[in-house]
């Protein structure tokens, strides 16, 4: 059974492309009790939180050129992986409520 787990947007935390005189590099601010507080419970087995940052398509009314979302491969279900949740789900239903 496949089941396409949601994408988790990354809050507190903003990425802007920035061209400067050396050429173009990411700004990123983190408002950092936000950003540990939500993002917690998908820090993985081995400490880290991975995370996906991709070009917006067309830039935000503040300038946020980049959005991030949490990188879900690898999370067990207690981390917010939802396929790994799914599958146990499904070993463990026996049919009865």
């Amino acid at each position: 059974m496949s089941h396409k787990t949601e994408k988790v947007w990354v809050d507190g935390m903003f990425v802007k492309e920035v061209i400067g005189k050396w050429g173009s590099f990411l700004s990123v601010g983190i408002k950092f009790d936000e950003f540990v507080e939500k993002m917690r419970e998908y820090v993985n087995d081995n400490g880290y939180l991975n995370i996906n940052i991709n070009e917006r398509r067309t830039p935000s009314e503040t300038g946020i050129t980049h959005s991030v979302s949490v990188n879900m491969f690898g999370l067990d279900k207690q981390s917010g992986d939802l396929e790994d949740a799914y599958k146990k789900a499904d070993e463990d239903d026996d049919g009865w409520e």
